[in-house]
């Protein structure tokens, strides 16, 4: 049924960001408009697979992934040889429910991303800074190495430029409760009012969220398109 609302988009520009992460420019024919946070489909023949989008609906009629690749990782090995052959993908967007327009602005804002679930927390800000209404902000990107921080010039230019945003890079190996609590004592916020967007890996953002709730947070606080039901890579 998806193929039959989908739309046909150019791949544009592929560029690898590291060894294992490409940013992928898709320009479809017939531009279909989003919010920031939310994802697409790229339509293969065996299977859907979901990407968030990484740029801000800025007017700019494009999208942009972040897709990290492996070679133990068949279907998006073989999904980078129809980019590069092809140079065309059917796509079917807009999806989820965590994007900007479910945030306020108003609220102490606490980001956390691991890997290339910073694309949809860029989308966000990106919206938030044109827009001229950024909430006071800490954004925290998981890594285990150096790569997986794959944008964090641009990270700390918004840390040095933007006065109500604040940069936190941690380990991803430590502990969820350990991050938490770093979150807690970096912060500076008052816990029982924060928004807290999570974005990456499904089974561990919800482990987040529940270590979040052992140590005070309430449900309603957390954001997050894992908690839909559909699977998504990040």
């Amino acid at each position: 049924m998806l193929k039959d609302l989908s739309l046909i988009a150019e791949v544009i520009q592929i560029e690898p960001l590291t060894q294992n992460i490409l940013k992928v420019i898709l320009k479809p024919q017939h531009y279909v408009p989003y919010i920031a946070g939310q994802y697409l489909q790229i339509l293969t023949q065996k299977e859907a697979l979901c990407f968030s989008i990484a740029n801000a609906p800025l007017g700019a009629h494009y999208y942009e992934l972040h897709i990290r690749h492996s070679p133990q990782n068949l279907a998006l090995q073989k999904l980078m040889q129809e980019m590069k052959e092809v140079g065309e993908l059917p796509i079917f967007l807009p999806l989820g429910t965590c994007h900007v327009n479910k945030l306020s602005t108003e609220r102490a804002t606490i980001m956390l991303a691991q890997g290339t679930g910073f694309a949809p927390i860029k989308a966000i800000i990106e919206q938030w800074l044109t827009d001229g209404n950024i909430p006071p902000t800490l954004f925290c990107w998981l890594t285990r190495t150096k790569s997986d921080c794959y944008m964090r010039q641009l990270v700390e230019k918004w840390d040095f430029e933007v006065e109500n945003f604040h940069f936190l890079p941690l380990s991803a190996d430590f502990t969820d409760l350990n991050i938490l609590n770093k979150l807690k004592e970096h912060s500076g916020f008052d816990l029982h009012n924060v928004q807290v967007v999570l974005s990456g890996p499904f089974e561990r953002m919800h482990a987040l969220k529940k270590a979040g709730i052992s140590i005070g947070f309430k449900d309603d606080q957390f954001f997050s398109d894992a908690f839909e039901s559909i699977t998504k890579e990040q």
